[in-house]
């Protein structure tokens, strides 16, 4: 008898058929949930096209499935599937958060000045058009400082130490964001908890678990909704007795924020639009002209999350109405003006506007071209402009990867 061949798995546009029929889901309602055209969901089923890793988990998303494995079956993703960047002084960042053999200052800083340090980082992180480049000097140095303090001061002192490291944390998360590793970011997040358990501040906690939640939602969205969620219960009862800080009601709008996005990420319009509504009516308290030092939460970063939870929810048209609300001036410093021009870029192309989206992509470059280098939506994006957005917006598109590193 003739050997019997092994049964051939099936390719990756096979398994995508299957999955969204089973499903029950047309071509243009899986396009629709993730943001895409239904010639794309077709291109990618008949010529076993594979997406980004940021693309795999949005389709996994939308078909329910539990893990990305379901959908790639036994296969190793291919290299070209990237989400990660390199920079050249990440190591130094990630060296001084990680490594337990730094030499340490044995005289320690007072902790107040070290506070002071951190919020001057996250000041000029913000308003520098290459953010990483700004601070990569600065960072290490100020990491290295506070945990010299935490080691040789107690009491208060330690206390006020480890909120300027929970701070410092949070900005080493921002900086490594898409380029340490997965399992790197999460030892951060939870450097940053540790510190805030020492710290012994509601408000220091909330900022950490901001931070935390932020690496977590990529991670597992239901956990990081659940803890930003028991956070956010230490801050209710200032609120709703009116007796709040500034602070604490800004850190309790920034955590409505958080949840408005992750909640959209994961297809829960109205939890995303319930939370957003919440943080809406908190910024309208804050005094005109004041931002949380290290969330930068006020009124028009609330404008700029109402784009980006519309994008997430692929509302493009609503998305684009709302961003054309908005003055990108009125936005302060480079960083989030970037990220306006980019959401309001992903909202445009939801909306099918391919090119509008590919002129918003050009003024987020224009704005911190670094910061958009190391932002895989911005990176998809202009991989997608490339594909299927037209003749007339593939040249501009194929300028923008350029900038952004990508290999066409």
């Amino acid at each position: 008898m003739p050997e019997q061949p092994y049964p051939q798995e099936p390719t990756f546009g096979q398994r995508l058929q299957g999955l969204r029929e089973r499903r029950g889901l047309t071509r243009v309602v899986l396009a629709g949930l993730v943001g895409r055209s239904p010639s794309w969901v077709k291109k990618i089923e008949r010529q076993n096209v594979m997406p980004s890793l940021d693309m795999l988990v949005r389709l996994a998303r939308a078909l329910k499935l539990q893990t990305v494995d379901e959908l790639v079956g036994p296969m190793e993703l291919p290299v070209g599937i990237e989400t990660r960047t390199e920079h050249p002084d990440a190591q130094r960042v990630q060296d001084a958060v990680m490594s337990w053999d730094l030499p340490l200052p044995e005289e320690p800083e007072a902790p107040q000045a070290l506070r002071r340090r951190a919020r001057e980082l996250m000041r000029l992180w913000h308003e520098s058009p290459a953010p990483r480049a700004a601070t990569a000097r600065l960072l290490p140095e100020l990491i290295i400082d506070i945990r010299a303090a935490m080691r040789h001061l107690d009491g208060a002192d330690r206390r006020t130490a480890a909120a300027a490291a929970v701070e410092a944390y949070t900005i080493a998360e921002h900086w490594l964001s898409w380029i340490a590793s997965r399992d790197t970011m999460m030892v951060i997040a939870d450097r940053a908890m540790q510190a805030a358990e020492i710290a012994d501040d509601p408000h220091v906690i909330a900022e950490a678990a901001w931070g935390y939640g932020n690496t977590m939602r990529y991670v597992d969205a239901e956990t990081s909704i659940s803890l930003i969620d028991r956070v956010a219960k230490n801050l209710r009862k200032p609120m709703e007795a009116g007796t709040a800080t500034d602070e604490q009601a800004a850190m309790w709008g920034s955590l409505q924020l958080h949840q408005a996005v992750t909640h959209a990420q994961a297809g829960s319009e109205a939890d995303a639009l319930r939370h957003l509504d919440e943080a809406e009516r908190v910024a309208a308290r804050l005094p005109d002209g004041w931002q949380h030092p290290l969330t930068v939460f006020a009124p028009w970063n609330v404008n700029i999350h109402q784009v980006s939870v519309h994008a997430e929810l692929c509302k493009g048209s609503e998305g684009a109405r709302l961003a054309l609300r908005i003055d990108p001036l009125s936005v302060p410093g480079p960083y989030r003006r970037s990220r306006l021009w980019l959401d309001a870029a992903r909202a445009w192309w939801a909306a099918g506007d391919s090119l509008s989206a590919v002129t918003a992509l050009s003024h987020a470059c224009t704005t911190s071209v670094e910061n958009m280098r190391h932002t895989p939506p911005a990176r998809n994006l202009a991989e997608a402009l490339v594909g299927s957005g037209g003749a007339m917006v593939a040249p501009q598109a194929r300028s923008l990867a350029t900038q952004l590193g990508i290999v066409l």
